[in-house]
């Protein structure tokens, strides 16, 4: 009887340390926005980050540099966006290629990455200040407390390719109809009609949130990895998001945010038909 017990409760520790392993590699593989180059607070690693806070002994918040849970901007496409926008790809010179099938249609979520990535205005400058009654639509975050940042002291996205300015013709076109248009999606239907464009690849997969997906594992369900279209009166728009994971870094997660590897020009391959 001893015997037996002992057995099942080495058998049990060695499952629970495996299940315990598991979960520091799958945390590990998931690691998200902390201490990446999106938390702009001292734990993260971006090049232009708040370096010290005084007058407090509170962390700077994280998550309050882009979403705030009350008074967010409606106007963007972007769940609690804590940021002003410019008022739309007017303001942006953009791709305008001959070998480009459809137009560039403002309104997408990408203006939300632009919100910092266009350099145009601090990276703390919020709509809703943190704490409590914070709202002051165009502060900096935590006014009147003394806080630096350890490049650019004015807050401004550091210089080198994260900031594209307002010049977008060097950059792969975003807000734009995917694949020529043509594409649409009955409502509730995983039915997607061809492209206009053969040389693009149709997603496989319909979400119920207005978003298609290249279904990369082969799992029927959207994950972080799949990269993805965004839809607008029936159109499906390609934006920053498609390809980029704003909340995905660390672990095994690609560089710049990539949905995942470009190994072998992976990110291209799944939408171009080359």
């Amino acid at each position: 009887m001893a015997n037996s017990l002992n057995g099942y409760l080495s058998r049990y520790l060695l499952g629970l340390g495996g299940a315990l392993v598991l979960s520091a590699v799958s945390i590990g593989a998931h690691a998200g926005i902390s201490g990446s180059k999106h938390d702009l607070t001292p734990t993260g690693t971006a090049t232009n980050r708040i370096s010290a806070v005084g007058g407090t002994s509170a962390q700077p918040e994280i998550c309050i540099f882009c979403h705030t849970p009350h008074a967010s901007n409606t106007n963007v496409a972007a769940p609690l966006w804590n940021k002003s926008v410019t008022s739309g790809f007017t303001s942006y010179s953009v791709t305008n290629s001959s070998t480009m099938d459809g137009t560039v249609v403002n309104g997408g979520v990408s203006l939300a990455c632009l919100s910092c990535h266009d350099g145009s205005q601090a990276m703390d400058t919020l709509i809703n200040a943190p704490g409590s009654g914070g709202l002051s639509a165009g502060a900096r975050a935590y006014n009147g407390v003394d806080y630096t940042w350890n490049s650019n002291g004015n807050g401004l996205m550091a210089a080198g390719i994260a900031n594209l300015g307002l010049d977008l013709t060097n950059d792969h076109p975003i807000q734009i109809p995917y694949c020529g248009g043509g594409m649409t999606v009955a409502a509730g239907s995983t039915n997607i009609t061809a492209c206009n464009d053969a040389d693009f690849k149709s997603p496989v997969t319909n979400a119920a949130n207005n978003i298609v997906y290249f279904d990369g594992n082969a799992n029927s369900k959207r994950d972080k990895a799949d990269i993805q279209l965004y839809g607008r009166s029936g159109v499906f728009y390609v934006e920053c998001g498609s390809c980029h994971d704003p909340h995905s870094a660390g672990g095994t997660a690609p560089p710049t945010f990539l949905r995942i590897s470009n190994a072998g020009s992976a990110v291209c391959l799944t939408c171009h038909n080359k």
